[in-house]
Parts: C-alpha cells; structure tokens; sequence
C-alpha cells in the first residue's frame, strides 16, 4: 500500500488524466454536432441532396462520446469521494 500522500498525488493525476479525457470528447462531440447542423443545413430533397446516412451515423457516434464521456465523469467522482 502507498503512503497517504503518494496515494493522493497518483489519485490527482488520475483525476487530471479523466478531465483531459472528458475535455477531448466533449470538443469531439461539439465538431460532431457541427457536422451534424453542416449537413442538414446543405440537404435539398429536390436537387438529391440527401444526408440521411452520414447524419445517422455521426448522431450513433455522438450518442458513443455522450457514453464515454458519462463513464469518465463518473469515474472521477468516485475518485474524488477517495480522497
């Protein structure tokens, strides 16, 4: 077992290490969610321009981030609950 304050520093890098994960996937969904608005913004059911699967498809991939994201977060406070 580690000593009470090397215990708390390894604790406080893993913290830092989960916010930098958090902070990554969020700015990942937020470039999703622009593509997302980009694509419906272009779509013209007359001219053929129709986005339908890439929507779809960047939506499931934002709905996996909001999941990571969710996991870490939950991660981190039950590692703030340890200190």
């Amino acid at each position: 077992m580690l000593p009470r304050n090397l215990e708390e520093e390894s604790l406080s890098q893993e913290i830092k290490k989960l916010d930098k994960e958090i902070q990554r996937l969020t700015q990942q969904k937020e470039q999703i969610q622009q593509e997302i608005k980009r694509l419906i913004s272009e779509e013209d059911v007359k001219k053929g321009k129709i986005y339908a699967k890439e929507i779809n498809e960047l939506k499931l991939q934002k709905l996996k981030i909001e999941v990571e994201i969710d996991i870490f977060q939950k991660k981190k406070k039950r590692l703030m609950w340890m200190f």
